[in-house]
């Protein structure tokens, strides 16, 4: 504000000084310190007051002459000024292209307000960015998917605003940055597929975003194992069986994860579920194609059929000589008695052609039987003995009449216990058969001379060529006159036993629930106990496994029979405790796995003996034990035989010199009405006789069954299977 002053009369010149006042109300006034000056700029202390203006001076009339002037209105507070909000210049930000929709992209855009007022943020994006902003903070948000190789870089404009409505703009540069992202995998996700079938299952396909990159295959999922998948290409390793599904849950529909990875490590995966269709397979037929039998027999040979689709096969015959034979359930026999033609050899040979259907398919075997002249072997049973009576003399027993031509011989190295084992179950579970052993190079006089008397229909070798040799093949051939000898092997003794549970049980769909005995095949002690128990068990055979590996082909049976349960021989020093749930795995969740075991080898044999023969309370009152020295594998086979083709028996174990607990308290348990040892006194000596004797009721029957060597045990054993049958 300022003032000035008139007067009609002159004021002199430097007479005049100046003071200003403030009142509230115009009655009041006070002096505004340092306000003495013709102008006044009001302070925020002078709002809502009145201001006054004086003068002092002189003029040419004299001094102490004063004027004043009031405002006419009150101090008014000053106005304020609105100043808008200030950005930091063009702002940047960043991210990354696989950022999820509604992502925050970097720090929030802001402005300062000098004026502190609250700010209001909006977006304007140039040419469709996919971003908003979120108007309290100024958020930048991803609104869409992003990608580096199509739009790497965006411009958004934000404005922010007061509440007045000034406003500040500034840009935005967003660059989305390069990820690597997974390939994609296309392709079908449900795939039907042929059983037997060798094609590929389904193609897939990979698209990478990232130019450039090297994708590699692989797969993943429960039943990956089973196939591969080269170029995308998908395949089964080995045909699929849809009578043997090998999927994980064994229900023909196989799930895998198909796989692509790129350079970076990042993988695309596509699920796929494989469904393996049946196809009507014909069924297969198991039995010699070329047969030799002496005139006068009429039996020629079994054959047995497989058909994956478990359907009843029914035989029939064909050929130029179908109308001499008859095909009775797969029992190929003469319908006459074939006389031998020496005038004309070539009349001794027979051409028929077996066959199988299962309604739909049919399988074919041409057998040639020929028949050769049975007069030059003729049977001379034998009387001799080889079995001690309770007195210990000799005679009597092991010898007397057997049917000829009728009898299984199933012929193993006594040398091998493994080959023993499954030798003695084979025969125990095969109507009319006995084991005999024999050397790798030479077949015994005690085994020949049976082989020459008994005339065998059949004879099954247990054991490769390096276990019992082409040689000794030939020369039981010569001894029996038996042409159609069958061999049983596999790469190992694993592979052996599972070669002969496979034969003892017959095809898996016509096999029915059966019972598995696992033995370390390399503990003697316990394949004795197993063969034992298998041999005594109903649709029962034994299998070997290592410590603590199983053997594929032992595997591959557990798989493929219908297990109802297993039993375990042996402690965990024999078979591991991973070993035992690999072979619960392979069986399947409905089989039931128990562990036979003791604190050693006889007492080991003694439970299997007991749970042979049941509780002692209940059993019946004509038990037979038979008890062989468990350090001495080829007498355990033959008490394992002998066991089997005796009712109400078991097999118990006793040392060289000395009868253990664990088998004493069997005698003692069971009571029983015949004790046999196998093995002479070398093996059980007359001590532990005995102490059997001794141990056992009175009225007990004990007895022995040896020879000079063990190969003339068996026979002698074979002799008392065959006269007792």
């Amino acid at each position: 504000m300022a003032a000035s002053l008139s007067d009609p009369d002159v004021v002199v010149g430097s007479s005049v000084s100046w003071q200003w006042y403030a009142s509230p109300d115009k009655q009041q006034w006070s002096a505004i310190d340092a306000a003495v000056s013709s102008s006044y700029t009001p302070a925020g202390s002078d709002v809502g007051r009145y201001l006054q203006a004086r003068a002092s001076y002189s003029d040419e009339h004299g001094p102490a002459k004063s004027a004043r002037a009031v405002s006419q209105n009150q101090v008014l507070a000053a106005p304020v000024m609105n100043e808008p909000p200030v950005f930091d210049g063009t702002v940047t930000r960043r991210v990354a292209e696989d950022a999820a929709v509604g992502s925050q992209v970097g720090e929030p855009v802001t402005a300062t307000d000098p004026d502190l007022d609250t700010l209001t943020y909006s977006a304007t994006p140039i040419a469709g960015a996919p971003f908003a902003i979120v108007p309290d903070t100024g958020q930048l948000l991803t609104t869409a998917a992003l990608d580096h190789e199509t739009a790497g870089n965006h411009t958004v404009f934000v404005t922010a605003e007061d509440p007045s409505g000034v406003a500040a703009t500034t840009q935005v540069d967003v660059e989305v940055y390069d990820v690597n992202e997974a390939p994609v995998v296309s392709g079908v996700q449900i795939v039907r597929f042929t059983e037997n079938d060798t094609g590929t299952v389904a193609t897939f396909t990979q698209s990478d975003p990232d130019i450039g990159d090297t994708v590699s295959w692989d797969l993943a999922g429960p039943d990956a194992a089973l196939f591969t998948v080269g170029g995308g290409e998908l395949s089964f390793k080995t045909p699929p069986d849809y009578d043997k599904p090998a999927s994980r849950d064994r229900d023909n529909s196989y799930a895998v994860v198909v796989k692509a990875t790129d350079d970076g490590g990042s993988e695309g995966t596509l699920s796929v579920a494989v469904n393996v269709d049946d196809v009507n397979e014909a069924p297969t037929i198991t039995g010699p194609a070329e047969v030799s039998v002496p005139a006068q027999r009429r039996a020629v040979a079994t054959y047995t059929p497989d058909d994956p689709e478990n359907v009843t096969v029914g035989w029939s015959l064909d050929g130029p000589d179908a109308e001499h034979f008859s095909l009775d359930g797969g029992v190929l026999s003469f319908k006459n008695p074939p006389e031998f033609d020496a005038a004309d050899p070539g009349d001794n040979e027979h051409h028929v052609t077996v066959e199988a259907t299962d309604g739909v398919n049919t399988s074919r075997l041409a057998v040639t039987v020929t028949v050769t002249d049975a007069s030059e072997v003729r049977p001379q049973p034998s009387s001799g003995g080889g079995f001690s009576g309770t007195s210990g003399s000799s005679g009597g027993g092991g010898g007397g009449d057997f049917d000829v031509g009728v009898a299984t011989f199933v012929v193993a190295n006594g040398w091998s216990a493994a080959d023993v084992g499954v030798a003695a179950v084979l025969a125990a579970r095969t109507s009319g058969a006995v084991v005999l052993y024999t050397a790798g190079d030479e077949l015994s006089e005690q085994t020949r001379a049976l082989l020459r008397e008994a005339l065998p229909a059949e004879v099954i070798i247990v054991g490769g060529t390096a276990a019992v040799s082409r040689d000794v093949r030939t020369q039981i051939r010569a001894a029996s006159s038996e042409s159609g000898i069958s061999r049983i092997t596999g790469e190992g003794r694993s592979d052996t036993a599972a070669a002969t549970a496979r034969r003892i049980l017959g095809a898996p769909s016509t096999a029915g629930r059966v019972t598995l005995v696992v033995a370390n095949g390399w503990s003697p002690p316990d394949i004795g106990a197993a063969t034992a128990l298998a041999a005594r068990s109903g649709r029962a055979a034994v299998l070997y496994t290592q410590h603590d590996v199983l053997p594929d082909a032992t595997a591959a049976l557990l798989r493929d029979y219908d297990v109802a349960r297993v039993i375990v021989i042996g402690g965990t020093a024999a078979i591991s405790d991973e070993t035992r749930d690999a072979i619960a795995a392979a069986a399947g969740g409905d089989a039931s796995i128990s562990r036979l075991t003791g604190t050693d080898r006889v007492a080991t044999a003694a439970a299997t003996a007991r749970r042979v023969l049941g509780n002692p309370a209940a059993a019946p009152d004509d038990v037979t034990l038979v008890i062989a020295n468990g350090w001495s594998a080829p007498d355990v086979g033959v008490a394992a035989a002998l066991a089997a083709a005796t009712e109400n028996s078991a097999v118990a174990y006793t040392a060289q010199g000395t009868l253990p607990e664990a088998t004493a308290a069997l005698i003692r348990d069971y009571r029983p009405g015949q004790v046999i040892i196998v093995g002479g006194r070398a093996a059980v000596t007359d001590e532990v006789r005995t102490a059997i004797t001794q141990t056992a009721p009175d009225s007990a029957d004990i007895r022995r069954i040896t020879g000079a060597t063990r190969t003339a045990t068996a026979a002698r054993a074979a002799r008392r299977i065959l006269a007792d049958s």
